[in-house]
């Protein structure tokens, strides 16, 4: 008899993560760019996070938009237990945290939640059954608003199939060494390592295989776990995800990952005439996969497609204004595409990064400027979607109230003190998060306490920080094992900070 988890890993809390994917900016901002009108920001929306976990992302989200509410939904007590607990430190007052399986869920009684404007799970699709399936799609049946927008994560064929024998062999492996999920995982992944060192030719035959499990090899046990260890774990292909969101008159509107739009970003020049040909959405996003041997997939349903007329989108594109990141004004610019790297070229980009290196940009803006003259809509569109995909810029919100987020980086920075592994800082200026290093994170701690630190007084006080934690800095990959290295590393940073890091950051909402 099945206990309660029905298989699922609940021994071990899930990893504190956080996918911009899922923010409302970021699937607003892929909408309008698509076409599409989106549920609006500058008024409240509801947002409901399915499987979120022990909350992390949830909260930033939360943090980073007090104009909407948040649902976080989860069957497992000590993830709830968490996200509340992170949410009342914090005060965060918009978002709550509600243990339920999705059976439950799809059972609720009517008017028991609001119409959603955005529902969204990441992974968790392939990590449960056929029932939850079915329970996760009738819970959006019920719902989601027309017009309401369906982010899903799913591990898919192609080029993920050959993973299944392995999930196998690691389930297995781990049935018969009873032990807490996330050593089993590690022990599974040594015994395959085993296998395959061993001369199995199932890893010739597979060779993208051996990748993924050096990838495995550098992650945190506790994922490994999650992603391997469950009962249920299935490889889906586009067609079975869009036939179960038609149960919930569900229509694909596009890719959250913004280049997976652009047929020639995303398969090789040889197959372009090929989907050229394809008329029909399954087919042609099937195509895609096969073109770029995807192994997972961030699709964006919508209830009931609100395509915008040419006046409306011209409209909604000028609207959209983009913040700088990581702005490089020299060299090459290279951006990752799903089938590989594409330098950009210097007369445009560096052109281009030089007018936003003087700050944030509308696509207005971007368009009156003489390195974009003469450019169509569509070619400004892909040069919005390669820089906010590269990480240069990212979509910002409107008005930015950053309280909230503040108070919540506190609660982060001082999780990360306790020995938590998070990296990220609310930054409600993009209605988002940034991926912040261990050692900026000390900094940020350092002087939210003490904003007027010397250089010399910041070195040795993150010193001594670093030694009460037992924690070693990092740099270049490398560990700096001695006092002197990380004292010239604290240093660096203190100057970092000095130069731009902290008006930065000061500009996002992060620090006051």
């Amino acid at each position: 008899m099945d206990i309660w988890n029905e298989g699922y890993v609940t021994d071990i809390n899930y990893l504190g993560t956080f996918n911009r994917e899922l923010t409302p900016v970021w699937l607003s901002t892929t909408a309008t760019l698509l076409g599409y009108r989106t549920p609006p920001l500058d008024q409240p929306y509801a947002y409901a996070d399915l499987g979120c976990g022990q909350g992390f992302g949830t909260a930033l989200m939360a943090a980073a938009n007090p104009v909407g509410r948040f649902w976080g939904f989860d069957f497992n007590p000590g993830h709830v237990a968490q996200g509340r607990r992170m949410a009342a430190a914090s005060g965060i007052a918009n978002i709550e945290f509600h243990e339920a399986s999705f059976a439950q869920l799809a059972e609720s009684a009517a008017g028991c939640w609001p119409e959603f404007d955005f529902i969204v799970l990441h992974g968790v699709y392939s990590w449960v059954s056929r029932a939850n399936q079915l329970a996760i799609i009738e819970f959006i049946r019920r719902f989601l608003k027309p017009g309401g927008l369906v982010y899903i994560a799913y591990n898919c064929a192609p080029g993920c199939s050959a993973m299944v024998p392995l999930q196998h062999l690691m389930r297995r492996h781990a049935d018969q060494h009873p032990a807490r999920s996330d050593l089993q995982a590690q022990r599974a992944l040594d015994f395959v390592g085993r296998l395959r060192e061993g001369g199995a030719k199932y890893f010739s035959a597979h060779p993208d295989v051996s990748v993924r499990l050096a990838n495995a090899a550098k992650s945190d046990s506790r994922y490994l776990a999650h992603e391997y260890l469950n009962r249920d774990w299935q490889i889906i292909d586009f067609a079975a995800v869009a036939q179960d969101g038609a149960r919930a008159k569900l229509d694909y509107l596009g890719s959250a990952c913004l280049l997976e739009n652009l047929d020639h970003r995303s398969a090789p020049a040889g197959l372009l005439p090929l989907l050229a040909e394809t008329g029909d959405t399954v087919l042609h996003q099937t195509l895609l996969d096969f073109a770029a041997n995807k192994g997972f997939r961030r699709d964006i349903f919508q209830k009931g497609l609100a395509r915008l007329n040419a006046r409306e989108h011209a409209a909604a594109l000028r609207r959209i204004c983009l913040f700088p990141l990581a702005i490089e004004t020299s060299g090459a610019i290279v951006f990752p595409t799903p089938i590989g790297p594409a330098s950009g070229r210097p007369e445009l980009y560096q052109a281009l990064m030089q007018g936003f290196s003087q700050g944030e940009l509308s696509l207005a803006e971007m368009a009156a400027r003489p390195e974009l003259a003469g450019k169509t809509q569509a070619q400004l569109i892909e040069v919005a979607m390669l820089l906010i995909s590269a990480g240069h810029v990212a979509p910002k919100v409107g008005a930015v109230q950053s309280a909230l987020a503040q108070a919540l980086n506190r609660f982060i920075c001082a999780e990360v003190m306790d020995g938590q592994r998070l990296n990220y800082f609310a930054a409600p200026t993009l209605g988002s998060a940034i991926e912040v290093s261990f050692v900026d994170m000390v900094a940020a701690m350092l002087l939210i306490e003490t904003p007027d630190l010397t250089q010399d007084a910041f070195v040795s006080a993150g010193w001594q920080l670093l030694v009460s934690l037992g924690g070693q800095l990092v740099k270049d990959g490398l560990v700096l094992s001695t006092e002197e290295a990380s004292l010239r590393e604290l240093a660096a940073v203190f100057t970092s900070f000095q130069q731009g890091k902290t008006a930065l950051w000061q500009r996002l909402g992060i620090l006051p």
